[in-house]
């Protein structure tokens, strides 16, 4: 019994981009105090709404949680739902982070893989793509999703910065104390580096469940800002597509690789 059951636990969590495709991490309440637990959902669907993925240790790459000035490592339990409870660092901004393992993907069809480019603003990869000499059938790819969630704890002031991460989102502007309505900045990092002209996604969803979406592309020096509401909570989000240089787990080469990047957080009422 418990074998049948992780298994259909692991082809939920890996559900990927051509059924479904943004990875984002969701909290319960974006601002806790001190002595409250943070918990948090991973989620994986479309337009900001999809379904709560449990914890599954051998999907996941790394887990852990931030302040300005520390860390620790969050230990899940398999099968727990939310997949992620802990207790904060102290008071001040705490920025989750969840990174899974590779994952191989077979698209059912080339139009899933050409909507998911142009989605991205990755369509120039269908030139090479053809460039290549690559089939248009099982296109297979391996993929990587790389999430943070910024949460206020008491004050919630602090800052979110760079975690080494392959492709990470990084926010500017801490939503939890600065004055807004106003501007979002964030910054889009692949290897270390700044990235440029790369598209960056935001979907917002209000107080009411209505969700839009909005896109901008990042300056010279990575920065994509939007104008953000408050009663609204946000998903960041940002796509790599690059020759692959990472095996999934079936340690077969993948035609494609992509890097997703998340970042999600709430604007307080």
């Amino acid at each position: 019994m418990f074998r049948r059951t992780a298994a259909v636990l692991l082809a939920a969590c890996l559900a990927g981009p051509a059924s479904a495709h943004e990875l984002w991490l969701d909290a319960e309440d974006w601002t806790v105090e001190p002595d409250q637990e943070i918990v948090v959902a991973v989620r994986n669907g479309m337009d900001f709404a999809g379904n709560s993925l449990p914890w599954l240790t051998r999907s996941i790459a790394r887990a852990e949680i931030f302040t300005d000035g520390d860390s620790r490592e969050i230990e899940g339990r398999l099968g727990d739902r939310p997949a992620i409870t802990t207790e904060p660092l102290g008071e001040g901004l705490n920025t989750v982070l969840y990174r899974t393992n590779p994952v191989d993907l077979t698209y059912d069809g080339f139009d899933k893989f050409q909507t998911f480019l142009e989605e991205k603003g990755n369509a120039a990869f269908l030139d090479t793509h053809a460039e290549r000499d690559l089939p248009e059938e099982d296109v297979t790819e391996v993929y990587t999703r790389f999430t943070k969630a910024l949460v206020g704890v008491g004050d919630g002031a602090g800052a979110d910065a760079y975690r080494d991460m392959e492709i990470e989102l990084v926010a500017e502007t801490n939503p939890y104390t600065a004055e807004l309505p106003g501007e979002m900045t964030v910054r889009l990092f692949y290897r270390g580096e700044p990235l440029a002209d790369h598209r960056v996604t935001l979907f917002d969803r209000s107080a009411s469940g209505d969700v839009t979406r909005g896109e901008a592309t990042t300056d010279a020096e990575g920065r994509a800002s939007f104008t953000v509401a408050p009663g609204h909570t946000y998903l960041a989000d940002a796509v790599v597509v690059r020759e692959p240089e990472v095996t999934g787990p079936g340690g077969k080469d993948a035609m494609w690789e992509s890097l997703w990047a998340a970042l999600t957080f709430a604007v307080p009422e």
